[in-house]
């Protein structure tokens, strides 16, 4: 019997990013997102519930309000945006209809999707190791605990770290504190920044990949650019079963880890609950969707992904910026990428290769000239499938 599962989103960005993960699967994929969204048109989404709303906000509020279509849900649930799950796990919905929407079924822990703060008080509770952190902020004590310069989060995600901060005294401390009301503050860790993408069922952890995030480039995040490990620490993967055993949960997780210099300990740093712009990764490197979304997955020993030869991996969706004579300059555009390729980072396997794949395409599909949205370019051109999976 096909499983359904429901993909749940306003408008399905990280899904449609990540379609690689579910156009290999059998699975049927019921889009529950707002009328004429880009996820509703998608080619591996075989039914959709659509909301009229046409902001974020409005969505949820009217998915909470709408218990006939929740009853509805298959039991598999994935989201791809937390401030949506957290509005979710502190709405007035019961605990039934919270666990149908949620991919955490454990209600104790429902506080943990969306939330930084919950992600905090989970690893306290289940003995993760984590960053020394102050949740409920008395300045007093934060002046005396941890030392400054440190860490402020607000407790929400997104932005590419919009709602953290450096601060360096308790004056700097207090002015964010005053934009973002519930906060954390976080010790700084000297040490190796790791990520791991997850798929769990049940509460099994059917399937990870192990990689370290490299140094910036030109871009919006840490994570444009990996390499990625054929191995996991085990003391990773026992914190990684201890979470999913616990929290009970289903689908896609994103975890971003630190091994610390001093101390030789990967600290958990955050948990959340969704997939992120890498999950497709997982598919070049032995994920089996078709089983991890069947009715009854085949829980065998945990399968560890399988990068070729740990070589490092660029998503240029999420790192490459042009000036407007780049984007309107083959080029110039192919120069650019050369110099990324003189910097130490491996594109692909074969530069001269991506050149010729990318100059073909712009010949077929755009006579010569490059569109300004040079995002909308990458994805219609697949340039981002080609240089994850690597040119033999």
């Amino acid at each position: 019997m096909t499983n359904t599962i429901a993909l749940i989103s306003a408008q399905g960005g990280l899904f449609i990013s990540n379609k690689a993960l579910f156009e290999k699967s059998h699975a049927n994929f019921l889009a529950v997102t707002m009328k004429d969204s880009k996820l509703s048109k998608q080619s591996f989404i075989a039914e959709k519930i659509s909301c009229s709303k046409n902001i974020e906000q409005e969505f949820v509020d009217w998915l909470v309000d709408r218990t006939d279509i929740i009853d509805k849900l298959p039991e598999h649930v994935l989201w791809d945006d937390d401030d949506s799950m957290y509005l979710v796990a502190r709405s007035n919905l019961s605990s039934i209809y919270k666990k149908k929407l949620l991919p955490i079924k454990n209600a104790d822990f429902f506080h943990v999707a969306g939330s930084k703060v919950g992600q905090i008080e989970m690893f306290r509770i289940l003995g993760i190791p984590h960053p020394k952190t102050e949740i409920n902020i008395d300045f007093g004590s934060v002046e005396n605990g941890i030392p400054f310069p440190c860490i402020a989060k607000a407790d929400r995600f997104g932005g590419g770290g919009r709602f953290s901060r450096l601060v360096e005294n308790l004056s700097e401390l207090k002015e964010f504190h005053r934009e973002h009301l519930e906060i954390l503050v976080q010790e700084i860790v000297e040490g190796t920044e790791y990520s791991v993408e997850c798929f769990y069922r049940n509460g099994h952890l059917l399937f990870a990949q192990f990689g370290q995030m490299l140094d910036l480039l030109d871009g919006n995040g840490p994570s444009s650019r990996r390499r990625f490990y054929t191995e996991i620490p085990n003391e990773v993967v026992q914190g990684l079963k201890t979470i999913g055993k616990a929290l009970e949960l289903n689908g896609l997780v994103n975890c971003t880890l630190f091994l610390e210099r001093i101390s030789g300990r990967y600290l958990f740093f955050e948990f959340d609950v969704r997939l992120n712009s890498w999950a497709h990764v997982s598919t070049y490197f032995g994920l089996n969707s078709e089983n991890c979304f069947a009715n009854d997955p085949v829980c065998e020993d945990l399968k560890i992904g399988k990068p070729l030869n740990s070589v490092e991996y660029i998503d240029p969706s999420r790192w490459l910026s042009f000036t407007k004579n780049e984007a309107t300059s083959p080029i110039l555009l192919i120069l650019k990428l050369f110099r990324m390729r003189l910097s130490g980072s491996r594109l692909t396997a074969s530069f001269p290769q991506l050149t010729k794949r990318l100059l073909l395409e712009l010949l077929l599909q755009f006579k010569g000239v490059l569109p300004l949205n040079i995002l909308g370019f990458l994805k219609k051109v697949g340039l981002n499938k080609l240089i994850l999976k690597g040119l033999n």
